[in-house]
């Protein structure tokens, strides 16, 4: 399948290079969960395609793999709910948005009716929305795959987003749910007047200094899929993580309120501790709660794949190959020859994506 629709994010016109330090070696094996594995062989086997390390704010280890290299974009996947996050901590930091107790329908009147009718964007933030959903990507029937059969034929995401209805009271119970991040990209739109591809250039990607384009997915109507359809390429997700790293600065500049970046990473509610706990699902195949400590979780069933950690940046798990008129990675190939449809996490998804 080719995905060609999307808008594409300029680079900085002034980019900032990132500092060189002292070249480092990735050490022979590593500890995980009790066991010792070999390095290279484990990024061999989960198909890294590149992996970058940053140490003390300086670019100390930068290697690719399969076919790719410093201009190759990826896919962030959900790493992209976090940039999401920070556009919201802008735009209230700059007035757009009022506060994080508004309601949501207060700035997308179209929500009206839907499970997203009257929550706070505080909760919809923190992926407490209330709103029933299955992010299973196993089951061929659950929310999030109807999602993306949704975007496959050409239909809206807003209008998807004014379809979820009500499960739980909101504020109670944290549940991993892409389509809450949507609605931020919806309010973030509405109260800015600005397509969020627009908003990311003037407020993170020209600040962050970036090197190279970026590209955002767009559904036929136009609107970005806020929870997981950033490209970049690696050293600028590296950019990223020495924004938060550093408390919303960089370059001198301080582009993400600082108080913004320690919120979100710092939960305020018996439902967003950490570990389980009767008011949050652990996602299928995470070893921790989908969403511990952050607005936006700062980790995902995929945070694996493009990490904007403050420590590294990699873009690993599966191979990602240029298959489609302008360049957009495929998600998850297995080789340049096999190709998969969209994002795709397990054959189910592939299957009727």
């Amino acid at each position: 399948m080719v995905i060609d629709a999307g808008v594409v994010i300029r680079r900085a016109a002034k980019p900032a290079p990132l500092a060189a330090g002292k070249a480092t070696a990735l050490p022979a094996s590593f500890e995980a969960q009790g066991r010792t594995l070999d390095t290279q062989a484990f990024l061999a086997q989960v198909e890294t395609t590149g992996l970058l390390v940053l140490k003390d704010d300086r670019l100390v280890y930068e290697t690719y793999w399969l076919g790719n290299d410093a201009t190759t974009q990826t896919i962030s996947w959900s790493v992209v709910k976090s940039v999401v996050s920070a556009l919201m901590g802008i735009a209230l930091h700059e007035g757009a948005i009022r506060s994080v107790e508004d309601p949501v329908t207060q700035y997308v009147p179209g929500l009206a009716g839907s499970g997203y009718d009257g929550v706070r964007i505080k909760d919809v933030l923190q992926m407490s929305s209330g709103v029933r959903w299955n992010e299973d990507y196993s089951d061929p029937q659950a929310d999030i795959n109807v999602f993306g059969r949704v975007f496959r034929r050409g239909e809206s995401l807003d209008a998807f987003a004014a379809r979820c209805v009500r499960g739980r009271e909101p504020g109670t119970y944290n549940l991993y749910n892409s389509t809450d991040t949507h609605v931020i990209g919806m309010v973030l739109r509405h109260a800015t007047g600005r397509s969020l591809s627009d908003y990311l250039k003037e407020k993170l990607w020209d600040p962050i200094g970036a090197e190279a384009d970026a590209f955002w997915i767009v559904d036929d109507k136009g609107a970005e899929m806020a929870g997981g359809g950033l490209n970049a390429v690696l050293r600028d997700y590296a950019r990223l993580g020495l924004l938060y790293q550093n408390g919303g600065a960089l370059n001198g500049t301080q582009i993400v309120p600082e108080s913004w970046v320690k919120a979100s990473v710092t939960p305020d509610a018996p439902h967003l501790m950490p570990g389980p706990r009767p008011s949050a699902l652990l996602p299928s195949g995470s070893g921790e709660p989908s969403s511990a400590s952050a607005w936006p979780p700062v980790r995902s069933p995929e945070a694996c794949c493009s990490s904007t950690s403050p420590g590294a940046a990699s873009s690993g798990r599966s191979s990602r190959w240029p298959c489609s008129r302008r360049r957009l990675p495929s998600c998850w190939c297995r080789s340049p020859a096999t190709p998969v449809s969209r994002v795709s996490t397990s054959p189910a998804w592939r299957s009727r994506w």
